[in-house]
């Protein structure tokens, strides 16, 4: 269990969210896609030759842009992540309760 705490800790996906600002999300995307990738053990140029960009490119995905939407899907797959935690920063089984608790409340 503690492994699988301090995975989501790394990934930023410890289930709490605060409002964040644009620049926040960015930034907190960013170290969710670095963490993705850590995780999975793959080296930047890994990640890039996967993706079929260059290695700078993908090194400002890392650091200060948001990974463009074309490569989202690809980059998941590459890393073992699952999108909706990628995009959220919340861990996909918690986000599942959240969706099933709202649709029984209403």
């Amino acid at each position: 269990m503690t492994g699988l705490v301090i995975q989501l800790n790394m990934l930023g996906m410890t289930g709490r969210r605060k409002a964040s600002t644009p620049s926040q999300y960015r930034k907190e995307f960013a170290e969710r896609v670095k963490a993705a990738r850590v995780l999975s053990t793959k080296t930047q140029g890994e990640i890039a030759d996967e993706l079929g960009v260059k290695l700078n490119t993908y090194q400002t995905w890392e650091t200060r842009a948001l990974l463009p939407h074309q490569h989202l899907v690809p980059f998941c797959r590459a890393t073992g992540t699952d999108i909706f935690q990628l995009l959220t920063g919340i861990p996909f089984d918690l986000g599942q309760a959240l969706v099933s608790k709202r649709s029984r409340a209403a």
